[in-house]
């Protein structure tokens, strides 16, 4: 295989990979699948699989009443701080910059 067709083919399989994994410092939205005892299991959309974000990593004010301020089927944007078996996310690391910039990709579609 010549070299320059060998760096193409190891660009898309790294664009690939990137499409099916989340990297840690992604932005990316995410859907309320359960609340559980310390944390909120949700839906990467844009990865297809499950991650967890534990209460600690919610903003303060929805500690309080979580039920209601992320309901189950709601969306919203959060960070991926770990990335293992289930990716590990955070709401309270998003800017709010990187959150109006999410927000805006999703109301398009």
């Amino acid at each position: 295989m010549p070299a320059e067709t060998a760096v193409l083919h190891a660009v898309d399989m790294a664009t690939n990979q990137r499409d099916t994994r989340p990297i840690v410092g992604d932005c990316v939205m995410v859907r309320v699948k359960r609340i559980v005892s310390l944390a909120i299991i949700v839906d990467i959309l844009k990865y297809d699989t499950e991650g967890i974000i534990l209460f600690s990593e919610l903003l303060p004010r929805e500690r309080k009443n979580i039920s209601t301020k992320l309901p189950v089927g709601g969306r919203f944007v959060a960070k991926i701080i770990w990335d293992g078996p289930m990716c590990s996310l955070s709401k309270r690391q998003v800017t709010s910059v990187e959150n109006d910039t999410i927000e805006l990709e999703y109301s398009s579609i």
